[in-house]
């Protein structure tokens, strides 16, 4: 059973993927650790979704953060605005993509 009581922060964030299945949106968040995405779920007419999302931007650089997920080759993205109450995180993909990425480089995702 997922725990999805933990809200993520508002903000602009930009959807990497969109799936029914909860395994298949931790699978895409892993292979893409280094843009440090998280896995949102909320309720779509009675059916659980998960988006695989990168984010909250920082504001006035969301075109740099567009960019940057486009140069890892996602190119079917969209920006969505989250609001508390709106979605809850279901897995934070962070603690791997924190080891396995130096700390200049999310540094640079973040701002």
């Amino acid at each position: 059973r997922l725990d999805t009581r933990i809200e993520p922060a508002s903000g602009v964030y930009f959807v990497i993927g969109s799936f029914r299945n909860f395994g298949n949106a931790r699978a895409l968040a892993s292979r893409h650790g280094t843009l440090v995405p998280a896995v949102l779920a909320a309720n779509h007419e009675g059916t659980p979704v998960y988006r695989v999302v990168v984010g909250p931007a920082v504001s006035g650089r969301e075109k740099y953060l567009h960019r940057r997920i486009t140069k890892m080759g996602l190119r079917d993205t969209w920006a969505i605005r989250v609001q508390p109450g709106d979605w809850s995180i279901a897995r934070r993909v962070i603690e791997q993509a924190a080891r396995d990425t130096p700390q200049s480089q999310l540094a640079q995702s973040r701002q």
